[in-house]
């Protein structure tokens, strides 16, 4: 059975692009564990099972996942779960719009599973990889210079206007990067990471970069959540179920305070 007009007009809607309508692609979007793959069923049911599931909330359409984004983005998440898939729907994202895609995953997050997280949005990764439109990034090459010595915040931003610029040489249409500051809010240096915050979010303005910086919850206190927030345009959040628009100024710590698990 082929998809009708109709149904590929509602997975576009949903953020599912007209060459994602086959079968395989679309058995993708659904989370293992649900095995849509060994159903045997044609590209037209698991489509329709795919919208039944997004409208009663069992799973989450890719548009859904990946929030309309400013340069400098912060992404308040619950879970490591809730953070890989935000970080594969904005980074897909970036793929489909032709730019080069960075990602830096928490240390305690393996690589491996970063790229699983993202492959189970765009199972063609390992392509995107080795044609150098995808690259994986650890803390150190991050927050290290060729000498092995800690770049501070200014060496840091020049590390991504670098990056930026070699994007751009090779004809990407921008950059987009992904990366976790939970350890760094979470340690005594936390004052210095704000103010790298800060002066991304100023650094980032007018070019042609999307950043996206998350945060755990769990264990960071709402104050310090909101002085992070303070380095961004805006902050987004999942909270009752729907995404929340986090903005700085006045009456954060309290949103954080609601925010946090109980």
């Amino acid at each position: 059975m082929s998809i009708s007009e109709k149904l590929k007009k509602k997975l576009v809607q949903l953020g599912v692009p007209a060459d994602r309508h086959d079968a395989a692609s679309l058995a993708a979007l659904f989370p293992g564990e649900f095995k849509i793959s060994d159903a045997s069923l044609t590209a037209a049911e698991i489509a329709n099972v795919f919208l039944t599931f997004v409208e009663h909330g069992l799973i989450t359409a890719p548009r859904a996942q990946a929030r309309p984004l400013q340069s400098h983005v912060c992404h308040f998440y619950h879970s490591d779960a809730e953070a890989l898939s935000m970080c594969a729907a904005f980074l897909n994202e970036g793929l489909a719009a032709g730019q080069r895609c960075l990602w830096v995953p928490p240390s305690w997050i393996p690589v491996e599973r970063a790229r699983a997280a993202l492959r189970a949005v765009r199972p063609s990764v390992d392509e995107a990889e080795a044609a150098g439109r995808l690259l994986f990034f650890t803390d150190d090459q991050v927050h290290l210079d060729g000498a092995g010595a800690m770049r501070d915040a200014g060496g840091i931003i020049r590390f991504w206007l670098e990056q930026e610029q070699e994007a751009l040489a090779r004809s990407f249409r921008g950059l987009r990067i992904a990366g976790d500051g939970t350890v760094l809010v979470s340690s005594a240096g936390w004052k210095t990471g704000v103010d790298y915050e800060r002066r991304c979010d100023e650094a980032f303005r007018g070019r042609k970069i999307l950043a996206l910086c998350q945060y755990g919850v769990k264990d960071v206190p709402a104050a310090r959540l909101a002085e992070v927030l303070s380095g961004h345009g805006v902050g987004v959040a999942r909270a009752a179920g729907a995404w929340r628009d986090l903005h700085p100024g006045v009456g954060a710590s309290a949103a954080f305070r609601l925010l946090k698990p109980r």
